[in-house]
């Protein structure tokens, strides 16, 4: 039962209405790729970009699994490279409290990608931006 209410994202679903309804543009992708390995992580660092913050779930692997797709681990290992290391995933499974109290799927997921899997307490798009702040020791802008 706690997989099926993962899936539902109350912070999401009121995002979402509001964009329809006020902020439309907001609605439209501004850039699509097929998946990771489309992306030029050179390029992105070299337009200024600092670290990178992954999700887990159909973007790094298939929802409530915790081993990378291995097509995927190349694309992975240009975007450590262009990032110094500058890494971190934020999941609505892995590392949050309501699902992974005992931070045991972020656990696995650092040992399986070498990555940070930041632990939080609210499902995005709520909460703050606190532990991604803490983590790259910086404020964020915007």
């Amino acid at each position: 039962m706690s997989k099926l209410l993962q899936n539902f994202n109350v912070a999401g679903t009121t995002l979402f209405f509001h964009i329809l309804t006020s902020e439309q543009q907001l609605a439209v992708p501004h850039l699509s790729v097929r998946d990771l390995r489309w992306i030029d992580w050179s390029a992105l660092k070299a337009a200024g970009f600092k670290a990178c913050v992954f999700d887990k779930d159909n973007t790094l692997c298939e929802p409530f699994a915790v081993d990378i797709d291995q097509k995927l681990r190349g694309s992975v290992e240009a975007c450590r490279a262009a990032f110094g290391g500058k890494l971190a995933i934020y999941s609505n499974s892995a590392g949050l409290q309501q699902y992974d109290p005992k931070g045991e799927e972020a656990e696995a997921l650092e040992a399986a990608f070498d990555i940070h899997c930041l632990r939080h307490r609210d499902k995005k798009p709520a909460g703050s931006c606190d532990e991604l702040e803490a983590h790259f020791g910086c404020e964020l802008l915007g």
